[in-house]
């Protein structure tokens, strides 16, 4: 197949490539290769580039670059090299397909999948079967010229657009190319020097790695190898999945900075720069190695710094990737003054835009964030604004100097490798040294609501456009895990007091029952919005019942009236369900069969991990414990009991933002209501703590 090769190319990241060009240049911020059209006969390939607003000045000498590509492409790329690496690339996604998750998904994976093979013997065939055809891929390459070419070019600031789509609701213009601009294109530009980009060197070739004798025995939770001042290891071999030979590997960076004693917005806006240059960096550096099927991430999470990898445990390129990871992460190379302005034009860039393409709930649910977290992102974007307009990249540079120096580094090992290797992979990341002083690390607390609370949030939409009304009702259940009193990083086990995994039973019930009755009697029958939603969840280590409403209808007081009258009439809905004998056995099968249910692929079990050791749990068995304790829960009116203890203490948050043509009271006969203004007066009388913390110190 040509297209293979040509996208495979023309989509590349890494140094001497188009996209590599333009963000040296500040003008792209990605590209990507696609085939738009495809059959028997033809096909129609596709390259969109997101322009940064002087790249958008540069369209025709953006496309000349393409071409120029192209170009060099015909002339040197059309090797057997490069097609065995796009074919080998190919059979290793093919091979750790992750699993169909249900029939529906499987049927159309696998009619796709027919559609695009000669012959159904071909169907499940690795991508290697293909034939190498490099006449074919330069026909290929031979019309992609710029006779050929259709270019769309749109974003805010276009001129003279003279027609108008009535269905979509735009101007445009559409015109044909000129000549002068065709051959513009086609001689491109003497100053630009592309080059095929240099042969991956992430492909397994020493063999995957996995000592199946030391997976053994079963473990159902991580070991602790470390944990030493400033450093802490955890491993899990991958008992679950022993023939697909994966790793996993995250890793957790908190600084013993006083967060206190820091501006929040401050800290979050240099940390937000810090994980945004370091991942403009690698884009580039391991462009290969995503391709090779080594994934990679860096967010802020909370307060502290999330680094992800996960690959195939093939030890040469794993350490190669990771080496480079932790050298971009934490050394301040990546972090160059042309990196750093890119990054910040833009923060500001989605600073100012902040909100004005979200949909209100998300605003909501933004505000519900601001209020319910102690450390959180969730700042406003003038704040952001302000701290970018006098943030300097050395200011930057010597945050992160200062977070490194003072870095508690946490992490979790998991999959196809032993122990040793575990242990000789965390030394590559924990080389940096700490001088970590602090007995404790700044991780999140969650607001104590306090009972008969009904605080209420109201703001403005963010979006000018946006004529819905929003509302996110919170009620706070309590702690997803108290644990014992002698609960340590020595005991993790059960740690849980039995009171909150009885507590953890009865949510799962709630949960199984209220969404439906809430759609039903919110959405259907009053109709109060397009979108309804309720659910039990663990929120910061708390669980809580939230209701969700978005309205083009109704304001912001009356959605909020319905909620409290439905959260009032679903006590009789429940003990009316629960009378039936029938009914509380469904229900009891149904969390059975959900609790007992089995990890379905190896990201599931990394998923279920990470936040456990994220959160200070450790909690990695707690599905059996609340099985455990589901056998004890006889009495189905204890459910009602519990559900009914919930609203007697009402310990509500509300979060509500309304529309222009359908605003509300910023203030209220019952209390003062919370607005963007005064929230961080009301948080700093508020109450936040730790909750289903196990300390195991620095």
């Amino acid at each position: 197949d040509p297209a293979n090769l040509i996208l495979h190319l023309l989509g590349h990241e890494a140094n001497g490539t188009v996209l590599a060009e333009l963000r040296r240049r500040g003008w792209a911020t990605g590209l990507s290769s696609y085939v738009y059209e495809d059959s028997a006969s033809f096909a129609l390939l596709g390259v969109d580039i997101t322009l940064t607003a002087d790249g958008s000045q540069h369209a025709d000498d953006i496309i000349g670059m393409v071409f120029q590509y192209i170009r060099l492409i015909q002339a040197s790329g059309v090797t057997k090299g490069v097609w065995k690496e796009v074919q080998a690339e190919k059979d290793l996604s093919f091979r750790f397909t992750k699993p169909i998750a249900d029939p529906i998904s499987g049927v159309k994976e696998l009619t796709k999948r027919l559609s695009d093979t000669q012959s159904p013997p071909d169907l499940l065939s690795p991508p290697s079967r293909s034939i190498w055809d490099p006449k074919a891929t330069l026909s290929a390459l031979s019309e992609m010229t710029p006779d050929n070419v259709l270019v769309t070019v749109g974003g805010p600031g276009m001129v003279d657009l003279i027609q108008y789509d009535d269905l979509f609701q735009f101007n445009y213009t559409l015109g044909a190319i000129s000549d002068s601009v065709k051959l513009q294109w086609e001689l491109g530009s003497d100053s630009v020097h592309f080059s095929i980009p240099p042969a991956s060197l992430y492909l397994p070739n020493t063999g995957i790695l996995s000592d199946l004798a030391e997976l053994q025995p079963y473990a159902s939770a991580p070991q602790l190898l470390i944990n030493s001042a400033g450093k802490k290891l955890w491993w899990y071999p991958n008992h679950e999945f022993p023939n697909q030979p994966l790793v996993a590997i995250t890793v957790f960076l908190y600084s013993t900075l006083d967060l206190a004693e820091t501006e929040p917005v401050r800290f979050y806006t240099s940390m937000t720069l810090w994980s945004s240059m370091v991942t403009d960096a690698l884009a580039t550096e391991l462009y290969n190695a995503k391709l090779a099927g080594f994934d990679y991430s860096m967010a802020v999470v909370d307060s502290h710094l999330e680094l992800t990898l996960t690959g195939y445990a093939d030890e040469r390129p794993l350490r190669l990737v990771l080496k480079t990871i932790m050298d971009s992460a934490l050394k301040t190379g990546a972090m160059d003054a042309l990196r750093f302005e890119r990054s910040k034009t833009e923060q500001v860039r989605l600073a100012r835009l902040f909100g004005r393409s979200d949909p209100t709930y998300k605003h909501a649910l933004h505000f519900r964030d601001l209020m319910l977290q102690k450390y959180n992102s969730a700042v406003r974007s003038a704040d952001v604004l302000r701290v970018l307009d006098t943030l300097t990249h050395g200011d930057v540079v010597s945050f992160v100097q200062s977070y490194t120096a003072q870095t508690v580094t946490i992490c979790l090992v998991h999959g196809s490798v032993g122990k040793k290797q575990a242990v000789s992979l965390f030394e590559m990341i924990a080389a940096v040294d700490s001088h970590a002083s602090r007995a404790s690390l700044p991780v999140q607390e969650s607001l104590a609501v306090p009972s008969q609370s009904q605080a209420v949030f109201r703001a403005l939409t963010l979006a000018p456009e946006d004529s819905n009304s929003a509302v996110v009702t919170v009620l706070e259940i309590g702690s997803a895990c108290e644990v014992t009193a002698d609960a340590g990083i020595g005991r993790i086990d059960d740690a849980c007091t039995p009171a909150s995994m009885q507590r953890a039973v009865y949510v799962k019930m709630l949960k199984a029952l209220v969404g439906d009755k809430c759609y039903d009697q919110l959405r259907t029958q009053e109709q109060l919005g397009y979108i309804v939603y309720c659910s039990v969840s663990d929120y910061v280590g708390t669980y809580q019942l939230i209701v969700l409403v978005v309205s083009p209808a109704y304001n912001v007081a009356y959605i909020e009236k319905r909620i409290q009258a439905f959260l009032s009439s679903f006590t009789a809905y429940l003990r009316q369900q629960l009378q039936n004998a029938g009914r509380w056995q469904q229900v009891r099968t149904s969390l059975n069969i959900t609790l007992g249910k089995q990890d379905a692929a190896f990201s599931d079990v990394t998923d279920r991990l990470v936040p456990e050791i994220r959160d200070f749990r450790f909690q990695f068995d707690i599905k059996r414990q609340i099985l455990a304790q589901l056998e004890n829960v006889t009495d189905p009116m204890s459910v009602v009991d519990f559900y009914e203890k919930l609203l007697s203490e009402r310990r509500q948050v509300s979060c509500q933002v309304f529309s222009a043509d359908k605003p509300a009271p910023l203030s209220s006969s019952t209390g003062d209501i919370i607005t963007v203004d005064n929230v961080d007066a009301w948080r700093s009388r508020q109450t936040y703590v730790r909750v289903s913390r196990i300390p195991y110190g620095v």
